[in-house]
């Protein structure tokens, strides 16, 4: 057999392997489709190992991104360590300072009871487009920082630096600072009664399944990580597109502004576990970016002549 043959023969197998890898990734897309489901956070981190299979850099992606992914899996397995603790421990809970220190702000008719009397009897459409906000505040981000390993590593190393220490710096602050959201406010008369369609529909149903598992915390409502996370993808994504889009690059804050409006519709949040979680996404990203004036992100540095 000729070596051309043989070399032949490598590149089909490659591209054999290659289009299975790829088949894969779709197929687990497709199967979410079908069955009216969103990927959970560990599926969704398989699919992004299928798609780097596909491109021959599966052992590239294991070595950058191992580290956080082992971070990720104690971050979330902690969850509901925390809550178990503070349930054995009897630590305090703060049942209704959130609420007191939002009616601070806003007087006796907070945000989230305002935004009830536009809420409709019946899911809408605007439950739907609520649901896929809540539910991007991982896979968003996620493919954002796969986007980043493609073409920056030194900006995906900061961005998922950042990601890390601004989750256990949440963290830290559930145990030492377990508090009601609103939902919980409501359910023991501490607010008049919400309206929740986003966990009626049948995708918010299973994703509750998901979020009542074991590594659940119903009591971490400071600093709102779903906020933290989004407004974190938004600074990054201005960032890194500033080059290409300049001050248009500012209207992924958008991103930021539709979380922050979900989680207040969906009582799941108060503004003040929002404006937490702003203060923690800036701290995070000081810490981690020290040079943060001088970074350069995808822009090419000029040659002076």
């Amino acid at each position: 057999m000729s070596l051309v043959k043989i070399s032949a023969g490598f590149q089909f197998a490659h591209l054999y392997s290659r289009l299975f890898f790829l088949g894969c990734f779709i197929a687990s897309f497709l199967y979410c489709i079908i069955t009216r489901q969103v990927p959970s956070s560990y599926m969704f981190i398989l699919q992004l190992f299928l798609f780097a299979l596909a491109f021959k850099r599966g052992k590239e992606f294991i070595k950058d991104w191992a580290l956080f992914f082992v971070f990720f899996i104690l971050y979330s397995q902690s969850r509901g360590l925390v809550f178990q603790l503070i349930k054995y421990t009897r630590l305090n809970i703060h049942t209704d300072t959130l609420l007191i220190w939002e009616k601070a702000l806003f007087g006796e008719i907070i945000p989230t009871i305002w935004v009830q009397q536009y809420v409709a009897d019946v899911p809408t459409v605007i439950d739907y487009f609520a649901l896929f906000i809540y539910l991007s505040f991982f896979w968003l981000p996620m493919t954002f920082a796969f986007y980043l390993w493609i073409k920056n590593k030194e900006v995906f190393k900061r961005f998922l630096t950042a990601f890390a220490l601004l989750s256990f710096m949440g963290l830290l602050t559930y145990l030492i600072f377990p508090a009601y959201p609103p939902w919980m406010a409501s359910d023991f008369g501490l607010l008049p009664p919400l309206k929740r369609h986003l966990w009626n529909l049948n995708i918010g149903q299973w994703a509750l399944s998901i979020f009542s598992g074991s590594n659940y915390n119903p009591i971490a409502p400071l600093p709102s990580l779903h906020a933290a996370w989004a407004l974190l993808t938004s600074y990054f994504m201005a960032k890194v597109f500033y080059s290409r889009l300049g001050i248009l690059s500012h209207f992924f804050y958008i991103y930021f502004i539709l979380v922050s409006m979900t989680i207040i519709y969906s009582g799941d949040h108060y503004v003040v576990d929002i404006l937490a979680g702003v203060l923690y996404t800036i701290i995070a990203v000081i810490l981690t970016n020290p040079e943060i004036g001088k970074m350069r992100f995808m822009a090419k540095k000029r040659q002076t002549t």
